[in-house]
């Protein structure tokens, strides 16, 4: 973000994006393909797309630093469309 940014450090960065009153939800993906552990490749480096638990911790510490509200910041697992789904259901 610094970087990208030319903030002087993360949160500054984030300041740029998020205000304090934002809602951020995080969409993370909890399955995708495990190292194989086969005999023949027994050290596979392939993973798949499996979001990083560090990765969203950091992301969420990030978002606070940055002054967005801990009750403001979700995560799911849910595609867009589901939440359409949903919020059709509701009405």
């Amino acid at each position: 973000m610094v970087e990208l940014t030319g903030a002087d450090h993360p949160a500054g960065g984030l300041e740029r994006f998020f205000e304090p009153e934002d809602v951020v939800g995080i969409k993370v993906n909890p399955v995708g393909k495990k190292p194989s552990g086969a005999a023949d490749r027994p050290f596979s480096p392939v993973v798949g797309a499996i979001s990083s638990p560090a990765v969203l911790i950091e992301v969420v510490e990030g978002l606070k630093s940055a002054g967005v509200k801990a009750k403001n910041i979700t995560s799911s697992s849910a595609m867009p469309t589901s939440f359409a789904m949903l919020a059709t259901k509701r009405s």
